[in-house]
């Protein structure tokens, strides 16, 4: 159960600390992000790191929803880091359906626990919510080199966060990361995985883009990522 993920990845999507009697989760910049990402891989054998369970939350702690301040687009930042990351995502019931439960200073006994939100129950899932991890889901599910592949970084600036996953011979996946509300455009580095003139697409959102001088431009939406992959 790696909860330094937790920590990482909620301190990534913040802008301020989140604290409560369990401790306090401060705001992270990418290569924050990037350092503490690689601490673990660090501290654990390969083998360990590969099927460690990365959640945001749990019933020992407040719910994630809580921990981000209600912010929907946090969480599917949050998410995307989740299902891209080295280790298996694990995703505590309801944080699918983006519900919100409120919390409490402390480990978040009894809101933690809080009955998934069923539709005849008066809850309220929301659909995008929803369709957004499914296809996480079945991104990570179609592309092997993010369950398995190695980690490198590409880009650790402004908002932003880039990283490669690699395991020959599929394909690179190149992921993307900004945890800014404003969407952002910068060259990312890729010479070593797609030469020039190859066309990557991502297959999250859509879009397709040239590989030129080393680098890929992409239009990253603000509180979310891209995940490119070669078309070819």
């Amino acid at each position: 159960m790696n909860y330094r993920f937790r920590q990482a990845a909620i301190g990534f999507a913040r802008t301020t600390p989140f604290t409560d009697s369990s401790g306090t989760i401060r705001p992270l910049s990418p290569a924050q992000l990037d350092h503490s990402l690689k601490a673990i891989l660090a501290d654990y054998p390969r083998a360990a790191s590969a099927v460690s369970f990365n959640l945001v939350d749990s019933h020992d702690t407040n719910r994630v929803s809580f921990a981000l301040d209600d912010n929907p687009g946090l969480q599917q930042l949050v998410a995307l880091l989740q299902f891209t990351s080295f280790g298996a995502p694990m995703t505590y019931y309801g944080d699918e359906t983006g519900f919100y439960v409120p919390g409490k200073n402390g480990f978040g006994d009894p809101y933690n626990r809080a009955p998934y939100p069923w539709a005849d129950q008066g809850g309220t899932p929301s659909p995008q919510m929803i369709d957004y991890y499914s296809r996480l889901a079945a991104v990570r599910h179609s592309l092997p080199a993010l369950r398995d592949g190695s980690l490198t970084t590409l880009f650790t600036k402004g908002s932003l966060y880039a990283f490669a996953r690699v395991s020959p011979p599929d394909k690179p996946v190149i992921v993307v990361l900004n945890k800014s509300r404003s969407p952002s455009t910068e060259l990312i580095p890729v010479h070593g995985f797609y030469a020039n003139g190859s066309l990557v697409e991502d297959v999250l959102g859509g879009g397709r883009f040239d590989v030129q001088g080393g680098s890929v431009g992409a239009g990253v939406p603000g509180y979310g990522g891209v995940i490119l992959v070669g078309t070819s």
